[in-house]
């Protein structure tokens, strides 16, 4: 026994060293289970998913509805009533935007479609003219670049990419909505006993871990969550803020679209930092058949509005809402949209943000020490 006392350190790298050797030999076993685990386990994690976000409106909803009543029925009927008044207003969300932004985003993409021939002619003749005048462009391989027969071409070729990237697309769709109601229904469990689950984890940290790092957990627990609520809140009121501005003044000046145009540019505005730009350059391509005057009065007003609603009204809302840099929120979106897409760019500021507030907090509290220590 004290000879496994007095050599435990060595012993417990000898493991470490065989074990990561075993991985390294089995490295394609080991990779296949970890993806067979993370997909069984897929349910589960949307569950927490669907469960955190749906949680911040339930608390928002506990807040009005009887928040300090000591009456047995109220406290039993008070959480399901919160969680289905979240449900529904979820849903209504979801519906406003199946019924109203969809049908105008799709309105968007046929006038897009449909103006691209228009598009094309002016272009491609204004690009003809500078060749004529440019020496050095007027060689066979600028013109046939240029012709329609290429660009026909190419159009074809990225059809069809595109339409086995769709088909792939929906396998993986069917599959998530199956993964989807599984993980509702698990949200639902953690929702409905939400304080019980939290209980039995803090029993759990306390058994093996010490008071203090017990209070550590919690300390990140609730700047995560506070983050993310105000990442979701914020996000969602700056687009809609957004939406709206850019509708009423267009449809002030007479541009047209102004509606779809609105819908597109809040809809998009989800996005975290580039989704209004996106939806501003659909928004153009839709009013470039209208001539180039509601082109340039489009993006007059798109600039003004989006300065406007960034820089005075959304900070008197919402405040800062994750207190992150400008620079690390372009490269969350950045890092986020490489690795998981939509999903990435939209999850990935939250993150950030979290780690960068408890690692602020960690450097000031260090260099509060090193002070102290120092005087």
């Amino acid at each position: 026994m004290g000879f496994f006392k007095r050599y435990q350190g060595i012993l417990g790298l000898i493991l470490i060293g065989g074990l990561v050797f075993v991985a390294a030999i089995r490295f394609q076993s080991l990779t296949s289970t970890v993806r067979l685990l993370f997909d069984a386990l897929t349910p589960l994690i949307i569950g927490g998913v669907i469960a955190f976000v749906l949680n911040i409106i339930v608390k928002r909803y506990e807040a009005i509805f009887w928040p300090k009543s000591q009456t047995r029925w109220v406290c039993m009927a008070r959480r399901p009533l919160c969680i289905l008044f979240a449900i529904i207003s979820v849903a209504l969300g979801f519906s406003f935007v199946g019924y109203m932004a969809i049908p105008q985003l799709t309105k968007s993409l046929t006038i897009i479609i449909q103006g691209v021939p228009d598009v094309y002619t002016a272009v491609s003749g204004w690009l003809i003219e500078v060749a004529e005048r440019t020496p050095f462009l007027t060689n066979a391989v600028v013109t046939h670049t240029l012709s329609l027969d290429s660009w026909t071409n190419n159009i074809s070729q990225y059809s069809a990419d595109t339409g086995r990237y769709i088909v792939r697309m929906m396998g993986n769709a069917v599959e998530m909505f199956f993964d989807g109601i599984i993980g509702f229904i698990f949200a639902l469990y953690i929702l409905a006993d939400k304080h019980r689950v939290g209980a039995s984890m803090k029993r759990l940290l306390q058994a093996y871990v010490s008071d203090k790092h017990v209070g550590q957990c919690e300390h990140v627990l609730n700047v995560t969550s506070k983050t993310f609520s105000n990442f979701f809140i914020g996000q969602f009121l700056d687009a809609v803020i957004l939406g709206i501005l850019v509708g009423v003044f267009l449809e002030i000046f007479g541009i047209s679209y102004a509606v779809t145009i609105a819908c597109v540019v809040g809809l998009t505005a989800l996005i975290p930092l580039f989704g209004s730009y996106i939806g501003a350059c659909m928004s153009v391509l839709m009013l470039i058949p209208k001539g180039p005057m509601e082109t340039v009065f489009f993006l007059v007003i798109f600039i003004i509005m989006h300065e406007l609603e960034s820089n005075v009204i959304y900070p008197r809302i919402v405040g800062n809402t994750v207190g992150l840099p400008g620079i690390w929120v372009f490269a969350a979106v950045v890092l986020g949209g490489a690795l998981y897409g939509i999903i990435g760019i939209v999850f990935s500021v939250p993150i950030l943000a979290t780690i960068y507030k408890l690692l602020r907090e960690d450097i000031y509290r260090r260099l509060d020490k090193k002070r102290i220590s120092e005087n």
